[in-house]
C-alpha cells in the first residue's frame, strides 16, 4: 500500500507541476497578455505554442486519472466521501484531456476578429466543445475540494493522542488555504467570464484570477494524497477521539475504577485468607481432642463412653 501511495502521490505532483502553465508560459516569453488572457488560450489551434500546451494538458490529464485509480476507495461509509472527492478529481482529468482533443479555435485575446466571431457562435462545433468540457473540468475540480474538505474534517485524525489535534491543525489549515482559494477564484472567473460575453474577452485581472485558480488546483492536486492519507489513519482508527475539555474527567474515571478493582481484590484475598485460617483452626482443635482421648485411661475412656 506505500508503494502505491508513493506512485499516486508522484502523479498528482507530475499533472500539477504540468497543469499549472504559468512556469512554461514565463517560458515562452509570455506570448499572449496574462492579465487578460486564459491559460487555454496558448494550446488554440492557432497559436505556436499549441503543440506544447495542448501536450502538457494532455498528459495532466492522464496522470489526474491514474492518480485517482490509485488512490481509489477500499468501501466503507467513510470511503463513500474519499471515493466521491477521487471520482470529482478523475473527472477534472478527464476534462482536461477533453479540452485538448477539442482545442479553442483562436485566441479571442490576440484577434478582434476571433473575440467577435466567439461571441457570434461562428468558430464552429469544436470550439464550442471545448467551451463545455472546460466548464466540466473546473466544475468538477472545485467540486473535488469541496468533498475533499469535508472527507478530512469529518474524520478525526488517526495516530494521535486523545484530544491532541496539534500535528493535525496545519495539515487543516493548509487545506482550508487551498480549498478557499480554488472557489474563490472559480466563482471570481465565472463572473467575470459571464460579465464578458459580449466582447468575448476577459476584463483586465481576469487572466491573474483564473492562473490563480489554476494554481489553487494545482496545490490541491499535490496535498490530496497527503489529506486523504490523514483520513485514512482516521477512519481505520476504533475509538471516537476525545474532546480536548473532557480527556482529564476520562483520565479520572479510569484511576478511580482502578482503584476500586484493587481495593476488590484485596478485600477477596483477605476474605479467602480468613476463611482458610477458620478451616485450619477447626482441623487442628478436632485433632487436638483426638490426642487427648487417646492418651486418657481405659478407665476414663470408658466412663466417658458410657457418660
Amino acid at each position: 500500500m506505500r508503494l502505491q501511495w508513493t506512485l499516486a502521490s508522484l502523479s498528482l505532483t507530475i499533472a500539477a507541476l504540468l497543469y499549472l502553465g504559468l512556469p512554461l508560459e514565463a517560458l515562452s516569453g509570455f506570448p499572449l497578455d496574462p492579465s487578460s488572457s486564459y491559460l487555454s488560450e496558448l494550446a488554440a489551434s492557432d497559436q505556436p505554442t499549441s503543440l506544447l500546451f495542448r501536450s502538457t494538458d494532455l498528459v495532466a490529464g492522464g496522470f489526474v486519472v491514474l492518480g485517482c485509480l490509485l488512490l481509489r476507495g477500499r468501501g466503507g461509509r467513510s470511503d463513500r466521501r474519499r471515493t466521491a472527492t477521487l471520482l470529482a478529481l478523475a473527472v477534472f482529468g478527464l476534462g482536461t484531456i477533453a479540452d485538448v482533443v477539442f482545442p479553442m479555435a483562436c485566441a479571442p485575446s490576440a484577434s478582434a476578429r476571433c473575440a467577435a466571431a466567439d461571441v457570434a457562435g461562428r468558430l464552429g462545433t469544436v470550439h464550442m466543445l471545448h467551451t463545455a468540457s472546460s466548464m466540466v473540468a473546473l466544475t468538477a475540480a472545485a467540486t473535488a475540494a469541496v468533498l475533499l474538505l469535508i472527507s478530512v474534517i469529518r474524520t478525526p485524525p488517526g495516530g494521535t493522542p486523545a484530544g491532541d489535534t496539534s500535528s493535525a491543525r496545519p495539515r487543516l489549515v493548509v487545506l482550508w488555504v487551498v480549498v478557499g482559494v480554488v472557489i474563490a477564484s472559480s466563482v471570481v472567473v465565472t463572473l467575470l467570464s459571464v460579465s464578458s460575453s459580449a466582447t468575448g474577452v476577459l476584463p483586465p485581472g481576469g487572466g491573474i484570477a483564473q492562473r490563480l485558480q489554476t494554481a489553487g488546483i494545482s496545490a490541491m492536486l499535490v496535498g490530496t494524497p497527503f489529506w486523504l492519507r490523514v483520513h485514512d489513519a482516521g477512519s481505520t482508527s476504533t475509538q471516537p477521539p476525545v474532546p480536548p475539555g473532557r480527556s482529564w474527567m476520562l483520565t479520572g474515571c479510569r484511576q478511580s475504577l482502578s482503584s476500586l478493582d484493587r481495593s476488590l481484590l484485596r478485600r477477596r484475598i483477605m476474605h479467602r485468607q480468613a476463611c482458610h485460617a477458620g478451616r485450619s483452626g477447626r482441623a487442628s482443635t478436632k485433632a487436638s481432642g483426638s490426642a487427648a482421648y487417646a492418651s486418657a485411661s481405659p478407665l476414663a475412656r470408658a466412663s466417658t463412653s458410657h457418660g
